[in-house]
């Protein structure tokens, strides 16, 4: 008796890992300290925000006074671009995305106490009113940590072959699930089966650059009943670009009780 296996298989790149930003608070005790720090900045041309309760407002023509007791400003609307640090980053992580969120890099948010007069427009910047002066900058330790984590998938073995005949349409009344906590910013496969939704496995696990694009195969099951179809649903997490050259489906016919294995040395070959 002859039965057919499916491998499915993708060939692309996958961008993984996470990229972070932290919040560095300088060591300003008094007000001189806090007056040194900002001018500082300014100079350097940081993004200034004005943080006051929940207000946020985005500082403009920032000058010291004569006696260095406060700053004479205009307060500004904040863009939406620089809103990234009011949400604490993307699904509130401290995340950014490197080709989107890059002003966020430049910020410097200085938080008052609450002040009912802040509005658009020329402000007052009191400095004893100032209770900490956050610098934005890209927390290099752990994007690094989550780099090398994504990577340790690359040596990781693929588990190969599946049971599958026919690739058929997937039903839309069918909700797509988030990936679960534990699964990796790799593309997600899911398999179809009689209104069900079941997580198959991954794809190209740790393939975190263009370089490191490769072919990678993946077994997938679960027949619809009494139909011969297989239905299938590829998604990334969230917020992550999936870069995928080439997807299909590979049908090999073998005998019962026989299992089919890929040639690592011949991608597309089975044994």
């Amino acid at each position: 008796m002859k039965n057919f296996i499916g491998l499915f298989f993708l060939i692309g790149t996958v961008g993984c890992f996470q990229h972070y930003y932290k919040a560095v608070q300088p060591k300003a005790v008094t007000a001189f300290d806090k007056a040194s720090v900002i001018d500082s900045l300014n100079i350097q041309n940081r993004y200034l925000v004005l943080r006051s309760g929940s207000q946020a407002y985005y500082i403009k023509n920032i000058s010291l006074n004569a006696d260095k007791a406060v700053f004479l400003c205009t307060l500004d609307t904040l863009p939406s671009y620089h809103e990234l640090y009011l949400n604490k980053g993307r699904n509130g992580r401290l995340r950014y995305k490197p080709r989107l969120d890059l002003p966020v890099l430049s910020e410097v948010h200085i938080f008052i106490k609450p002040d009912t007069s802040v509005s658009a427009g020329n402000y007052v910047l009191q400095l004893s009113k100032i209770q900490k002066i956050a610098i934005i900058e890209k927390d290099k330790a752990r994007t690094t940590t989550s780099s090398i984590i994504s990577g340790i998938g690359i040596g990781a073995g693929v588990a190969l072959v599946v049971s599958a005949i026919l690739v058929g349409s997937v039903p839309t009344n069918i909700p797509i699930p988030s990936p679960p906590d534990n699964i990796t910013c790799s593309p997600q496969v899911y398999t179809v089966s009689n209104n069900e939704l079941e997580l198959n496995g991954t794809l190209c696990s740790g393939a975190i650059y263009a370089s490191l694009q490769r072919t990678d195969y993946l077994p997938v099951n679960k027949l619809e009943k009494n139909s011969g179809k297989l239905n299938l649903i590829l998604k990334g997490e969230k917020n992550e670009e999936l870069m995928m050259k080439d997807l299909q489906l590979v049908q090999v016919t073998h005998d019962a009780g026989e299992k089919i294995l890929i040639d690592k040395k011949r991608p597309g070959a089975c044994l």
